[in-house]
Formats: C-alpha cells, structure tokens, sequence
C-alpha cells in the first residue's frame, strides 16, 4: 500500500429531527445543497 493522507472536514449530524437543523447548517457553512440519506424505500422512513 503506498503512503497517503486523507483530509474530509464533514459534518455528520444523525438523530431524530435532525433534518430540521439543514437551514441552520447552510448558514453556517455558507452552503446552498444537501444531501440526505435514508434507507433504500424512503416511503418505510418518515424521515423525507
């Protein structure tokens, strides 16, 4: 395996009711996207 370095500055935010901090987040960040991750069927997580 050859020598390298990995940098990622992510934020990660889990938890119920976590969605609702996206505006927040943005802003702080400066962002204008996101993106969400659920399970496969998102209709059997009523998290969107």
């Amino acid at each position: 395996m050859r020598d390298f370095e990995y940098y990622n500055p992510a934020k990660v935010v889990f938890g119920r009711e976590s969605h609702l901090k996206t505006g927040e987040l943005l802003k702080e960040y400066g962002g204008s996207r996101v993106l969400f991750t659920t399970e496969a069927d998102p209709s059997k997580n009523r998290s969107l």
